[in-house]
């Protein structure tokens, strides 16, 4: 009996840790089962297909709306490499929480000591709107509202940083990413309906060089469909410090009937 009372709170006490430090083995930084530094493929394997996609001048846009009872924001660079995660409740009555650090609807004095009590340091904070955290190898931000903790954010240090989380924005080149002046619609549409994401590498001419699906529709006569459409469209290049220059776009097309 005594055995098997020790296994358990060894158990119990493997599970507190990998709780408390919102990390996995690898030192990966989670929030809300997503892992800062993977690729967002992975999140689409647990999730399924985003609600929204976007290309913007800070990166790509992916949204997951009320999935398992949260909503995600997620921010990816040009490799699909996920820089930014933001977590709310998917509705105002929800009772979902990230596992990592659940938090969301407390007091901030309550969730001060739970991000503590879970390793993260702080750093200051920015009145009664947010405060921010390093926390294990990266920056988790509480934001608030009436004094409770409506979502939380996550970023790597360099992301953090350029958005001025400690001190003023960092100098750097203006970016702005790749637009899609005018479609091409190829003449032969297939049948049926589906949603596909298409990367499209642009060079600095704003001609489609490279296009691939990273997220299928599950139709391949559709998932052909957009890459035609997106390799003979025209586009406006990602400028760098004013200068035309190589970028990356995602399309979220398809085919709806």
């Amino acid at each position: 009996m005594v055995r098997e009372m020790l296994k358990i709170v060894g158990i119990v006490i493997l599970l507190g840790a990998a709780l408390v430090v919102g990390a996995d083995a690898d030192g990966t930084l989670r929030l809300g089962g997503i892992g800062i530094g993977t690729s967002i493929l992975d999140v689409v394997k647990m999730l399924g297909p985003p609600d929204v996609v976007q290309t913007t001048d800070y990166g790509h846009f992916w949204q997951w709306a009320q999935a398992r009872g949260l909503d995600r924001e997620i921010l990816t660079d040009d490799d699909l490499v996920v820089k930014s995660i933001l977590v709310a409740p998917a509705q105002p009555a929800s009772t979902a929480q990230p596992p990592e650090l659940p938090v969301l609807g407390d007091p901030i004095d309550e969730a001060t000591r739970s991000a503590t009590a879970s390793g993260a340091v702080s750093v200051h904070r920015g009145g009664d709107t947010w405060s921010v955290w390093r926390w294990n190898g990266g920056v988790l931000v509480l934001e608030m509202k009436s004094s409770l903790v409506v979502r939380l954010r996550a970023f790597d240090e360099a992301t953090a940083t350029s958005r001025g989380y400690f001190g003023p924005v960092a100098a750097a080149p203006e970016h702005h990413a790749p637009i899609l002046e005018k479609q091409y619609v190829p003449a032969f549409v297939p049948d049926g309906s589906g949603n596909v994401i298409v990367r499209v590498e642009v060079d600095a001419r704003g001609k489609a060089t490279n296009a691939r699906v990273v997220v299928s529709s599950g139709d391949r006569e559709i998932d052909r469909f957009e890459i035609d459409s997106m390799s003979n469209s025209t586009f406006a290049p990602a400028s760098c410090a004013g200068v035309p220059c190589a970028g990356v776009y995602l399309d979220d097309g398809g085919v709806s009937r």
